[in-house]
């Protein structure tokens, strides 16, 4: 056995099942959670409460997909960018925000 740049570990083929189980659940762990599928009666909903929101100019609370654990953001929605498929708008610290539309899951 030869150690290369300090890696002891390096040759060492037999790992332990209480290993082998700890690797699979740190590397199932680190991919985090899928991007949930949004049925179309959901985007009709988010769609309609945001258009509400941009016209009377009042604040909503949105939903954001993160692999590692879902955002919430309550902002006052200023435009959808069809094209750019972003949802614009301003947090409530005044910071002007630009959210995928893509990473919507929910809109109250």
């Amino acid at each position: 056995m030869r150690i290369i740049d300090g890696n002891i570990f390096e040759s060492m083929r037999i790992i332990l099942p209480e290993h082998r189980a700890t690797m699979r659940r740190l590397e199932k762990e680190a991919k985090g959670q899928p991007r949930p599928v949004l049925d179309e009666q959901k985007i009709e909903e988010m769609s309609r409460v945001l258009t509400d929101a941009i016209q009377d100019s009042r604040p909503v609370k949105v939903t954001m997909y993160n692999p590692f654990g879902h955002e919430l953001v309550v902002m006052v929605p200023e435009k959808i960018d069809s094209y750019a498929k972003t949802l614009t708008g301003k947090d409530l610290d005044g910071n002007v925000r630009y959210i995928p539309l893509t990473d919507l899951i929910d809109v109250e």
